[in-house]
């Protein structure tokens, strides 16, 4: 990569959002390469930043122009774009809500969330049609049952999974599997609610184990939810894919009982251990299968490696974080996201 340095200086647009560490990351080892890198933020840039964004097309043009701090760039000269992340932005200030009862301060953020999504996409899909892209093209993210659908039909292992409103349906599904978890059919958001005494505090949504006092509470009919065999976990696995390879580390989760369960319910005080580990080749080729099967060029996946030798596949988020897996194993993956996107840019990709 040294001879990156003496070249013409190129240009790397990161879709991303506010405060990404991983894109901060990337950008600093962009810049050691003399590569210039313009950074979009799709949750402030346009709402709290006061940055302007024009995206004209007809049939003869397509031009997107980015007025930030006062100087207009035209991202249509960009030849590579890394999607790294998507979020919605926050659209009503304090003073519009108070202004504005309930219903019709609802009804006025699904309509701006509407709107700005579609304007926002349909300029995501001409620059993932026009340029060299790494990441999840945002417009099309895959479902976990999409997901998992896809795994089953590369032959990777995942669990016995249901989805059910009957409490009898679960109860059977309890029977057979003896130990069962739930979670969210859809990404796990956290939320946010003030007390009497006007402290904020947040909420997340992990994953459960379904014990007798939980299962006594459930009422015969329910929300439709997600039900999934727990599995003898000896090990968990986060791998992280880069265009068809993959980085993967063992995470010995299961020794902590805060973090058995979900290991994303963090022991900070004493973090799980982690380590490099190498997949087994036949599990790596089906993961490259699955990866091509949703379209995903990068991706943070999990596996669990159970006690009787399954790898069981559990889910694949295209924007997930890859620090976990890269400061622990030393791989070192912000310098070669980088290393890749300038690859992309040199036409070498």
């Amino acid at each position: 990569m040294e001879s990156l340095k003496n070249s013409q200086n190129p240009t790397v647009l990161i879709v991303s959002i506010s405060g990404d560490k991983s894109t901060d990351d990337v950008m600093d080892w962009l810049s050691h390469y003399s590569c210039d890198v313009i950074r979009f933020n799709v949750d402030e840039d346009l709402t709290k930043n006061k940055d302007s964004l024009s995206f004209e097309f007809s049939n003869y043009k397509n031009e997107t122009i980015l007025n930030s701090k006062g100087i207009n760039i035209n991202i249509d000269k960009v030849k590579t774009v890394w999607f790294r992340k998507y979020k919605t932005p926050v659209f009503l200030n304090s003073e519009t809500k108070s202004n504005m009862i309930n219903n019709d301060r609802d009804e006025l953020v699904k309509h701006l969330t509407k709107e700005y999504t579609a304007g926002m996409f349909a300029i995501f899909d001409t620059w993932s049609l026009n340029k060299n892209t790494l990441g999840c093209k945002i417009t099309r993210k895959p479902s976990k049952m999409e997901m998992l659908l896809a795994a089953k039909s590369v032959k990777l292992d995942i669990p016995k999974t249901l989805i059910t409103t009957k409490k009898s349906k679960l109860i059977s599904f309890i029977t057979e599997n003896k130990e069962v978890i739930t979670k969210t059919i859809k990404d796990a958001r956290g939320f946010r609610k003030t007390n009497n005494d006007s402290t904020k505090m947040s909420a997340s949504l992990y994953t459960e184990l379904i014990n007798s006092y939980l299962l006594e509470k459930i009422p015969e009919t329910f929300f439709p939810s997600l039900f999934q065999e727990k599995l003898d976990k000896d090990i968990e696995i986060r791998s992280f894919f880069l265009n068809g390879k993959i980085f993967s580390s063992a995470i010995f989760s299961q020794l902590d009982e805060q973090t058995d369960i979900d290991f994303r319910m963090y022991n900070n005080r004493k973090p799980n251990r982690t380590i490099a580990l190498n997949l087994p080749s036949i599990i790596e080729k089906k993961i490259r299968n699955l990866m091509s099967a949703l379209e995903l060029t990068t991706g943070s996946i999990d596996l669990i490696k159970t006690k009787n030798n399954r790898f069981v596949f559990l889910e694949v988020n295209p924007w997930g974080q890859y620090d976990m897996v890269s400061k622990p194993c030393n791989y070192g993956l912000d310098k070669k996201i980088a290393e890749y996107l300038l690859k992309l840019e040199y036409g070498k990709g």
